[in-house]
């Protein structure tokens, strides 16, 4: 559900401008401190679910207890805040909560994938130099903590999933969140996309992209699937090197030409 909700109502205009608008509604409404639009979502999502008509499912979630929607509510509140990568607080608190849980930081180095084929029993340093598995760390008591952190990383992942996918959804949806960025700049809200495009999306796959699939990889919550995540950026990344010059060049010209 969080997955589901997490960009509902966006607007297409990023919290760091939100917050720069006093008159804007979501602004005026959440404070615009931080997090504007993912809290707007939050409450369009929920106040979605709780109409008259989806009764039924609201009892099958819920049942008779409106302690169970306030704990869904929780939950749900803190996966989609998770979501705003520029909150520099949410990610701190996400990458100590992953430190506690799985005992190292989750950095690309951590969780380097050799080959893109990461042993049986896949293993990390810790800071004292000394080596531990998923399974050797595996303490019940963190079982819970650690369930929570990956939910965390599923959803970084369902944020950016087209960079992840194959090549046509990859260039799709890229495509569309240029358009966005640059209807937002059109609009005196947001930088121009235009000069910067090709460069910014490898350093976006480099820097935050790639580090998450292989931390998601690494937490072994989809298996040996968790390869695929990993593998299809990497070919996408690849990809995007050879054409995404000409793609962005491309992009301009219709933006320019439908002005």
């Amino acid at each position: 559900f969080a997955a589901l909700i997490h960009d509902v109502d966006h607007t297409g205009i990023v919290n760091a401008e939100l917050a720069k608008d006093d008159s804007d509604k979501m602004s005026m409404l959440y404070g615009g401190d931080d997090s504007t639009a993912e809290k707007n979502s939050i409450v369009v999502g929920c106040m979605l679910l709780m109409r008259p008509e989806l009764k039924n499912l609201q009892r099958a979630m819920f049942q008779s207890d409106f302690r169970d929607f306030e704990d869904f509510r929780s939950i749900v509140h803190k996966l989609i805040m998770t979501t705003d990568i520029c909150n520099r607080q949410t990610t701190q608190h996400l990458k100590d909560t992953w430190c506690q849980a799985f005992g190292n930081e989750p950095t690309q180095d951590v969780c380097m994938v050799e080959k893109h084929h990461p042993p049986s029993s896949f293993c990390c340093s810790t800071d004292d130099g000394s080596s531990n598995s998923f399974q050797s760390i595996a303490d019940e008591k963190n079982d819970k903590l650690r369930a929570l952190v990956v939910m965390f990383y599923m959803m970084r992942v369902a944020d950016v999933l087209h960079l992840m996918e194959d090549w046509d959804t990859f260039l799709k949806w890229s495509n569309r969140c240029y358009m966005e960025f640059r209807a937002a700049y059109r609009s005196g809200k947001g930088e121009d996309p235009g000069s910067s495009w090709y460069e910014n999306q490898i350093g976006f796959l480099d820097f935050y992209v790639i580090p998450l699939a292989k931390n998601l990889h690494f937490s072994r919550a989809f298996g040996e699937f968790g390869e695929e995540f990993v593998n299809n950026i990497l070919s996408n990344k690849e990809q995007w090197m050879k054409e995404g010059k000409q793609i962005s060049s491309r992009l301009l010209t219709e933006v320019e030409g439908s002005v």
